[in-house]
């Protein structure tokens, strides 16, 4: 294997991946690249959908239930003959992208039994 040293990036805190961060705390979201979902306009036609629900669906692991929410959007892919966006679809994409707009997203971090024990003994307290 060769390494380009101009590519190379060394003693980084972060590296960025496609929609994602990876830092000391975990993998996060990227809140720079995901910005574009944030701002995109209802899609016009099967094309843009398909693009919109490929971007959103990279972020999945950070949603919950978005498979649920991306259903009355995956509808007008089924039937290809005609486009039709009607309130339902409408509804569902404002949504997602309410959840994409959130100011706390959640991270996936590394995994360390003392956070899991603090975890179980607080559930165990609150029962």
């Amino acid at each position: 294997m060769k390494l380009k040293s101009s590519k190379c990036e060394f003693r980084k805190t972060k590296i960025k991946f496609p929609g994602r961060v990876r830092g000391q705390n975990g993998i996060a979201e990227d809140l720079e690249k995901t910005e574009v979902n944030r701002k995109m306009p209802p899609p016009e036609n099967t094309t843009k959908l398909r693009s919109f629900l490929f971007m959103v669906n990279q972020l999945a692991k950070f949603f919950t239930g978005l498979a649920g929410k991306t259903k009355p959007l995956r509808e007008p892919l089924l039937n290809e003959t005609s486009w039709c966006w009607h309130q339902l679809q409408q509804r569902a994409f404002d949504e997602i992208k309410a959840d994409l707009s959130l100011t706390t997203t959640p991270v996936l971090c590394y995994y360390d039994s003392r956070s899991l024990r603090h975890y179980q003994q607080t559930l165990h307290h609150m029962a």
